[in-house]
């Protein structure tokens, strides 16, 4: 589910699209794309990950 949203997300789609498309609240998504975007941040801050 998250790679479809991330997926999504990176062509611009809404987040009200992809929730919609995945069956799910918009508050959700955010919540989890925030999580996502905030672990990368964090692992790529250590130089360990960079997501393209």
């Amino acid at each position: 589910m998250l790679a479809v949203a991330l997926r999504r997300r990176d062509a611009e789609e809404s987040v009200t699209s992809i929730a919609r498309h995945l069956g799910i609240g918009r508050s959700t998504l955010y919540r989890t794309l925030a999580a996502y975007d905030e672990a990368i941040r964090g692992i790529s801050s250590a130089g360990e990950i960079v997501r393209c």
